[in-house]
């Protein structure tokens, strides 16, 4: 049996202690209960709770591996897991019936006084995954947290590695993949040195019950941004298998379960090459990695169409036409989601075809897997910084809907989310998707309240005002296809719009604007300025009771949602003050009240972005916030741009700019690093 004693006496020494007679559970059990970050949990050999305190003890049950089922008899809690994943989940469960939460991988929020909710969730009953797989893809080619921790090998970052390990598990998730970069195709040492710190986060992974994932490219064509790929040149097949065996030589022998295949963005090979070479980098991967599971990437990108055997269709999706047993990832960007309007991106005004193939999928009972974003930090996100929780209504509405669809049929059972960091309440959205695809419920903020219960009545009213949030952003953003105007874009995604490359939906440019004929120009104020208009209004009025809000200052979470929510509110009038002044010189008015008042929104936001850099949830947040050389093409932090507020700066240095003003230079906000 495994015992987790939770402590609780009145004069707050508090411990929590586990106890283990089953080998080898007992070395994972204290290294799962170390990376909690609360000194009174730990591991012991007492049978019984302190003073005061709840002992939990972990046993095997007869159920499925990951089940688990929670009972309680006064101060004993007992958890039955079929296997040691069931188990862990149901530790994690007793705690946060005990009041504990995990927002983060790095930061766990720690009850006062532990106690037994009354009447506790979910006890009495085996709870078990609706979805069979539950991942979670950490997009490693951006410099988020999971870069170093994951990929980089730096002292200290194996720890960190078992924390993020551990939060998956916490949050019932039961697969962990990052993206592969090409450095150690290069560099021997630098192979040496990944192989040895990613041996022991599969073997941590492993411990614990989950499986561990690479996410790789097949095109050196595609690759823009330093991907580990399997071939830089298309050349023929005997060429091909030997340059894939030596890449994947560099993979093999480390026990990684799962192979992700993309094939990069914006440019397409033949389709006869890419179906050979890919069923034969099937191949190739088999022989290296003996049983791996392989998934592929069936990216958007509507402007890059093929036709093959009669059919015309977009290019991605030529991965699920191959003679391979290799699982098609239905991928979809940023908030949008399979069912609502796309706004553009990516040249798709919706994302029907995948939505079609997927639905197809799942009544046949064919393997599938879909594949949405948490965050898409260029120039939309955490690097502008924007708050949105729409993210977390639309990862639902997917979610929601595909169940409904499925009613008679075979319903997902595959299901990796791609995420982009957790800074500025992005934790939020892996965490609600995580428990949404354990047990998906009617109230798409479910999730987020339940997380946010412990901190009271405080808690509850700034979980109403995000549900808000994220309504109305649906209603003005997505559905009003306001969102270019509250994302934006740097140097090099502008040069992209000049030759038809597009990611995030395309807005119109401070130079067009201010030259609009009236007749657009009353039309954009009509589609555009004034419903932004309303947004920002409808932002400001939810955000203004926040401020001051009883007991929202004493936690980093309730902190972090009232700045996302303010800096909501910022942006938007921000950018309605950029809109007037260009209507203003449009019309021969003078815009310089418009801009003033502009410059009052942004130092507004370096308030608040000051505020939130100074209270982040890492504890080594500095580096986030930093340059540094690293192993993508960006060498700085993930959230320098947005702690510069480089995209503000770049917005109104352009509109400075389009309305006759001389300005210095613009900072492109993309690759360079911006001078002080």
């Amino acid at each position: 049996m495994l015992l987790l004693l939770i402590g609780c006496v009145s004069n707050g020494d508090l411990s929590v202690a586990l106890t283990t007679y089953v080998e080898p559970e007992a070395a994972t059990l204290e290294a799962w209960a170390s990376t909690l970050g609360d000194p009174r949990v730990g591991v012991d050999d007492r049978l019984i709770p302190p003073p005061g305190g709840y002992r939990v003890e972990l046993i095997e049950g007869e159920m499925c591996a990951e089940c688990f089922r929670v009972t309680v008899d006064r101060r004993q809690i007992t958890v039955e897991g079929g296997g040691p994943l069931g188990r862990l989940y149901g530790a994690a469960h007793a705690l946060e019936q005990l009041g504990w939460r995990f927002h983060h991988p790095l930061d766990t929020f720690q009850p006062d006084r532990p106690r037994l909710a009354e009447p506790p969730e979910g006890f009495d009953v085996v709870q078990e995954p609706e979805v069979a797989h539950r991942g979670l893809h950490l997009h490693t080619l951006h410099p988020i947290e999971g870069l170093r921790d994951l990929w980089m090998s730096e002292e200290g970052g194996g720890a960190r590695a078992a924390a993020i390990v551990d939060w998956v598990v916490r949050q019932r998730g039961n697969h962990l993949q990052w993206v592969a970069l090409d450095d150690i195709s290069r560099s021997p040492s630098a192979l040496a040195a990944w192989r040895l710190h990613t041996t022991e986060v599969v073997e941590a992974a492993h411990a614990r019950g989950i499986t561990v994932g690479l996410g790789i490219q097949l095109f050196g064509s595609g690759n823009l941004q330093q991907a580990f790929d399997l071939l830089d040149e298309v050349g023929e097949p005997a060429e091909q298998a030997a340059a894939m065996d030596s890449r994947l030589a560099a993979l093999s022998g480390l026990g990684i379960d799962a192979i992700d295949l993309s094939f990069g963005e914006f440019f397409a090979e033949e389709p006869e090459k890419f179906i050979a070479s890919a069923e034969l980098a099937y191949d190739r991967i088999q022989a290296a990695l003996p049983g791996a599971r392989v998934s592929s990437v069936i990216h958007v990108g509507d402007d890059l169409q093929v036709t093959w055997e009669g059919e015309t269709f977009p290019y991605y999706f030529l991965a699920t036409r191959l003679d391979r047993p290799v699982v098609p990832h239905i991928h979809t960007v940023m908030y949008y989601n399979l069912f609502e309007d796309a706004g553009g991106a990516y040249h798709h005004d919706d994302f029907d075809d995948h939505r079609a193939w997927l639905e197809g999928a799942l009544t046949r009972g064919a393997p599938a897997g879909y594949f949405p974003e948490s965050a898409y930090w260029i120039a939309f996100d955490d690097s502008v910084p924007n708050y949105f929780p729409l993210y977390l209504r639309s990862r639902w509405h997917d979610l929601d809907q595909l169940a409904e669809r499925a009613q008679g049929g075979a319903g997902l059972t595959d299901h990796v989310l791609f995420s982009s960091g957790w800074e500025w309440g992005y934790w939020q959205t892996d965490v609600s998707v995580l428990r949404q695809l354990w047990r998906l419920e009617e109230d798409p903020w479910a999730p987020l309240r339940r997380e946010l219960a412990p901190y009271g009545e405080a808690g509850g009213t700034l979980a109403d005002a995000v549900a808000a949030l994220g309504d109305v952003q649906h209603t003005r953003l997505l559905e009003g296809r306001l969102t270019p105007y509250i994302a934006s874009y740097d140097n090099v995604m502008e040069l992209g719009f000049g030759i038809g490359k597009v990611a995030q939906p395309q807005r119109q440019l401070p130079r067009e604007l201010v030259a609009l004929d009236p007749a657009a120009a009353t039309a954009f104020r009509a589609q555009v300025s004034d419903p932004l208009a309303l947004y920002a209004a409808e932002v400001n009025t939810i955000a203004a009771p926040l401020r001051g809000l009883d007991g929202a200052d004493e936690h980093r979470a309730l902190r972090e949602i009232v700045d996302g929510i303010e800096l909501a509110g910022a942006r938007a009038s921000f950018a309605v003050d950029l809109l007037g002044a260009l209507d203003a010189a449009n019309a021969g008015q003078d815009p310089q009240p418009r801009l003033a008042s502009a410059e009052v929104h942004l130092d507004d936001a370096r308030e608040i972005v000051a505020r939130r850099h100074a209270d982040l949830h890492d504890p080594q947040g500095e580096r986030l916030l930093t340059p540094f050389d690293n192993l993508t093409i960006y060498d700085f932090g993930y959230l320098y741009r947005a702690d510069r507020l480089c995209f503000w700066v770049r917005e109104l240095g352009q509109v400075r700019e389009a309305v006759g003003e001389e300005v210095g230079v613009i900072p492109g906000c993309s690759l360079e690093i911006d001078p002080p």
